[in-house]
Order: C-alpha cells, then structure tokens, then sequence
C-alpha cells in the first residue's frame, strides 16, 4: 500500500477437475474452496466473514465460452466435466493494507473432489487510480443475478387496471451501492465526498442516494426476475432471494452523480454489485455510452429502417 492508498488485487484462476463433479446452485463455491485453503489461505478470515461490504468477490466459474455457471432455486446442478478446464476470478483488497502471498498452482481437495488448479494472472488496481469515462450514460450487463432491494415495478394502465408487468433494478441503488462499497473500503483520504470521517461518509451516502435516484433514468432494460438459493434456514430449508438477470442501460443527468459514480463503478467491476458478492454473485460488466454515440446509432438504424422499405 503506497502512500495511504487502498489495492484492489484480482487473480484469474483457471481449474481443471479429476472427476466430473455435480454442483448446487453455485460453482463459485469449488474457487472458494480452493481460495481458503491454497490461493489465499491468510485470508481465510475475510473470505468467511458476514460483513456487508466486504472487499471481496469471488465469481462463478466460466466454461469455454464464458457463461457463467450457475443454477437457479430449483433447477438442476451444474456439471464440471472431468479433464475440462473452467476459469474463474477473485478481487480482494486486504484489511490494512496487507498484500497477498498466493500459491499460484498445484492439487487441492474440495467438498466437492480433487482439483488442480493454476493461478494465470494476477492484476493490482490501485483504488486512487480507478476510474471510469461515462459520458452521460451507461451500459451495464449483469453477468451473475445481482442481489438489489432497491426496484423499479412497471405497470400497464389499460382500463384502468393496474397490472404489474415487470420489475427492474434502480439505476440509483447501483450507483448509491457502489458509493458505499467504496467508502466501505477507502482510507479518510479517498472517501467521497474527499475527504471525510465515518460519520461524514454516513451522511452523505443517505443523501446521495435520494440525489442518485432523482437523476438518472432507464434508457433500456432486458431484464428478468430469478430466485436464487443463497444458504439454508435453520430448519434446514433453502434459502431464497429475488435477483435479477439482463443488461440495461441508463443515463445520468447530475454532473456531481456521474463524478462519483465514475469511480465508484469502476470499483464495482471488480467487486460486484449488491449482496452475497463472495458466493458470486453481483458480477457487472459496465460500457460507457456516450451521448453523441448514442445519437448516431439511432439516425443509423433509422436511415436503414428507410432503406428497407
């Protein structure tokens, strides 16, 4: 940690079963096992803990093609072929500013069976440097359910009924959530607004939220409602979570929002969205779209629409 500054390290894992194994509801529970027990054993402390917004994300593993492997409440396990290579990825940011001292390869058993394992590569972001260019709007596609409470229901008015049609997630309560990782995280120094105490922090992410809602506004939305499977109850029932699959694409209208959330997000690219982060889920991918951009792909397609007829 250089000079205060907050590290974000993420390593890429590629793993190889030596036997086809059978996994419910998440793969990422094989690279967890193999994080606490080999690739990031002195951290075993941080990847276990409960903490609301701990710096950690481990993702689902990924199959050839990138799809993420995972199963919804109810539906059938994922199956991890023998002999056939699945990667995955885990950020961290130590507690303290303690670095990381992996073991980059080698043998380990799971609950789940015998697995090799190699760790690719391994990034460090430093928190100061993240940032992101949003030009006013913003593509984001959820790689993984994303776990938010905060929802936008759309209804039909026809006849003066009012039907639900479908919900979607708050583009506000992505961006207030990421100000809240982020401060979660940071030294005094690069909280936002820079720089504040606990309590000042506190305070501010109540009002950015309301801020956060009130300026921005859903462009497009291909989304879905799931249930997922995010532990057991006491009495040994499942225990489930409305989340939310799709891509959508919103704008941002407050220069101060789109300040904040250009770094915010930029964190949250490397350790997800919402809650249940560590199991994961919540992973983004995010594609600023700007405005002018924006703007020529619509006269584009209109201009073929012409043609076509």
């Amino acid at each position: 940690m250089l000079g205060g500054d907050r590290e974000i390290y993420c390593l890429n894992v590629s793993i190889m079963p030596e036997e086809t194994i059978k996994i419910y509801p998440f793969t990422s529970r094989v690279l967890k096992s193999i994080a606490i027990q080999k690739i990031l054993r002195s951290h075993r402390d941080l990847i276990l803990s409960r903490d609301k917004y701990k710096p950690l994300f481990i993702s689902m593993l990924s199959d050839g093609n990138g799809r993420r492997l995972y199963s919804l409440y109810n539906s059938k396990p994922q199956i991890l072929v023998e002999g056939m290579v699945y990667r995955g990825r885990i950020c961290i940011s130590p507690r303290g500013g303690a670095s990381i001292d992996p073991e980059l390869e080698g043998f380990v058993e799971t609950p789940f069976g015998r697995i090799i394992y190699y760790v690719e590569s391994i990034e460090i972001h430093r928190l100061s440097s993240l940032s992101l260019r949003l030009d006013g709007r913003l593509y984001v596609e959820f790689l993984s359910p994303v776990l938010l409470s905060s929802k936008i229901i759309m209804y039909s008015g026809g006849n003066g009924v009012r039907a639900e049609l479908f919900r979607i997630p708050s583009p506000g309560a992505i961006i207030a959530y990421s100000l809240k990782l982020w401060n979660s995280i940071s030294p005094p120094q690069y909280r936002l607004p820079r720089p504040c105490d606990d309590e000042t922090a506190r305070r501010y992410e109540a009002i950015f939220s309301v801020r956060a809602e009130a300026c921005t506004g859903v462009e497009m939305a291909e989304i879905r409602s799931v249930v997922v499977e995010t532990g057991r109850r006491r009495d040994g029932g499942a225990k489930t979570d409305t989340a939310f699959e799709g891509k959508i694409r919103f704008k941002i209208a407050c220069e101060e929002i789109e300040e904040i959330a250009s770094k915010t997000l930029a964190l949250a690219q490397h350790l997800g969205i919402g809650r249940s982060r560590g199991i994961g889920l919540g992973e983004i991918q995010l594609t600023p779209q700007p405005t002018k951009t924006h703007t020529k792909a619509y006269k584009l397609d209109k201009n073929l629409e012409q043609k076509s007829k």
